[in-house]
């Protein structure tokens, strides 16, 4: 069963992969569950992504759609989005089709046993689809020095693909995290709180969007929360 839960989608330039997620997104909620809700958060597209965002508004009776006026960032849009949302479990994706729709019952159903679920790359049956063996080397890379240097217990440190209860992200959550270093530093939050997570195995098929300055920030992230770890 699915449940309650509002699905947050951060928006950015998603013009053409926005209404196909919502379709995707309307075909799994429909079938399993009346009360599945989306929140759109977009940050003034220049391609107009807000405006489809709209239309799909009132096309879709579950679909709401927050506006922001800049680009300012997809942590900040993730808070935005969980603080709006009427429901107690929150699944946030991205709208790039990098997050197959159809993986969110496992997020939810999983939600009903722990506090954080991770849909995981790195685990057996999991598989991940780069644009580039570089991008596949560097985020396995990654995510094995988090792993070594944390010792979180998990495997995916990075993935967005993710299930929260409402107040578990709340409580970890810090306002300065405004870019996706959140997605590493909610997890060491977490653990500082005992709450549990779980990773439940998942096989992208589309390659995701990131950027060298990011793997750079996110490696000094963890090397520096490592220190404060350790001291």
């Amino acid at each position: 069963m699915l449940g309650e839960a509002s699905i947050i989608i951060p928006t950015y330039n998603e013009l053409g992969n926005l209404p196909v997620m919502i379709d995707r997104l309307s075909v799994v909620s429909s079938k399993i569950a009346e009360d599945v809700e989306i929140v759109i958060v977009d940050d003034n597209s220049p391609d107009g992504t807000g405006q489809e965002a709209n239309r799909l508004a009132v096309e879709h009776s579950n679909v709401r759609v927050i506006h922001r006026p800049r680009k300012m960032g997809v942590g900040s849009a993730i808070y935005e989005g969980v603080m709006a949302a009427s429901a107690s479990n929150i699944v946030m994706m991205d709208a790039d089709m990098h997050h197959r729709p159809e993986f969110v019952p496992s997020i939810t159903n999983s939600l009903q046993k722990f506090d954080i679920v991770i849909a995981s790359r790195f685990m057996d049956s999991s598989g991940m689809q780069a644009s580039s063996l570089i991008r596949r080397m560097a985020t396995r890379f990654g995510n094995r020095l988090a792993s070594v240097l944390l010792h979180l217990n998990v495997r995916d440190y990075t993935h967005g693909f993710r299930g929260y209860r409402k107040s578990t992200f709340l409580s970890c959550y810090r306002k300065e995290d405004r870019g996706g270093e959140f997605n590493l530093r909610i997890l060491i939050e977490a653990r500082k709180r005992n709450y549990s997570i779980v990773e439940v195995p998942y096989r992208s098929e589309h390659p995701g969007k990131s950027q060298i300055r990011n793997w750079i920030r996110y490696l000094h992230l963890v090397v520096k929360e490592s220190l404060t770890i350790r001291n």
